[in-house]
């Protein structure tokens, strides 16, 4: 049996935040966490923790820390 591999983070966690906020705000969301000015605001989204709870026959149970940052330039 072969074992597939899915960024559960990115995929469910991350792009999910994503999403929500997108839904919420107009303003951009990126991932990364290097400090450009992107416009008047944007939201950053940095994964900070990823914690194994419990280790299951058939998976896992994790806790995920996320910290999103709300950016806005002011001249």
């Amino acid at each position: 049996m072969a074992t597939t591999y899915t960024n559960v983070i990115k995929t469910h966690v991350l792009d999910s935040l994503n999403d929500i906020i997108k839904g919420e705000f107009t303003q951009p969301v990126y991932y990364d966490p290097i400090f450009k000015a992107r416009g008047a605001s944007w939201f950053v989204i940095r994964p900070m923790s990823d914690t194994l709870n419990n280790l299951l026959a058939t998976g896992q149970t994790r806790t995920y820390t996320i910290e999103i940052r709300y950016y806005q330039k002011h001249s």
